[in-house]
């Protein structure tokens, strides 16, 4: 209860509450809940009741397995809320510098989602997977928004991305630290071109001719 009661007002502190209140009023704390309890226990998402119950937490509606996948469901379907909450979460913190831009993979067993395809497994697992791409602040050492792709896109198309994503928060002076895998010729043009000039420190693979 102790560590439930500190999560939460690190998220009041934090103006993550306030944020996600003006955009979910009717489940923002059914949110935050759900959020509290996969960082302390770790576990699917149909025991969250049990913990829930143990909580005692008078100001959170009690979901049980349906209701916690109709809010998923919604939350997934909202996408203008969801881009809202980003814009404000950046507004909020105001990033200024140290933006940081990294992709990983997930793997999975599951047949029924669209962005579950075989790719690159930075695991060395034996199982398609789908992509999860975070942006990360220096200054606040918070992370500003993430996104999904399909498991068969390589790190080279989801720059574009990203950049797209930045401009549209209004984030400027921008700093890439980029490995090899996000190499190629259209990325550089991209950077270069930009309307905020991006600038970019990477190593270029020795196999092309140019480098």
């Amino acid at each position: 209860m102790a560590i439930y009661f500190y999560l939460n007002t690190l998220s009041n502190k934090l103006g993550l509450t306030n944020i996600l209140k003006s955009i979910f009023p009717e489940s923002y704390n059914e949110i935050l809940a759900l959020s509290y309890y996969d960082i302390m226990e770790g576990s699917p998402l149909y025991l969250f009741p049990y913990w829930h119950e143990e909580q005692f937490l008078d100001n959170t509606k009690k979901l049980h397995s349906n209701g916690i996948s109709n809010l998923c469901d919604e939350l997934g379907r909202l996408q203008a809320q969801r881009l809202d909450f980003t814009c404000k979460w950046i507004d909020h913190l105001k990033p200024i510098k140290g933006i940081y831009y990294d992709i990983t993979s997930i793997s999975s067993y599951s047949t029924n989602i669209d962005f579950i395809e075989w790719g690159y497994n930075r695991d060395k697992e034996k199982l398609p997977q789908l992509n999860y791409g975070v942006t990360f602040c220096q200054n606040s050492l918070l992370p500003l928004h993430y996104n999904l792709y399909p498991g068969s896109i390589v790190d080279i198309t989801t720059l574009k991305n990203c950049i797209k994503y930045l401009e549209l928060y209004n984030l400027t002076d921008i700093l890439f630290i980029l490995d090899r895998g996000f190499f190629s010729k259209q990325n550089i043009l991209e950077m270069n071109n930009n309307d905020n000039k991006i600038h970019f420190i990477q190593p270029l693979p020795f196999t092309l001719k140019k480098a």
